[in-house]
């Protein structure tokens, strides 16, 4: 299933079109794969959570070839490590 949502900025008149950014958000994606494989546990976290994602359909790969009519803005995704503090004394 797919769902468009259009949103409207309050007193904007017109908004500029997002630019086509695939090179960028490829180099970053490349990126934090390089990072995240100097520690492999982190690796295969990032993994999971990015399968799990695809499975309950928020996120889809796309093909080289794919063509599309609309404009499309590629969001980079990065990782982010959140350390967990137990306060129970």
């Amino acid at each position: 299933m797919t769902t468009d949502i259009l949103l409207h900025y309050p007193g904007k008149k017109s908004i500029p079109p997002l630019p086509m950014n695939k090179e960028i958000a490829h180099r970053r994606t490349e990126n934090v794969i390089k990072r995240l494989k100097k520690e492999p546990h982190l690796l295969q976290k990032y993994g999971e959570i990015i399968g799990e994602q695809e499975r309950r359909g928020f996120i889809e790969k796309i093909g080289e070839d794919t063509v599309t009519s609309n404009t499309v803005h590629y969001i980079p995704h990065h990782a982010v490590k959140k350390r967990i503090v137990d306060y129970t004394y």
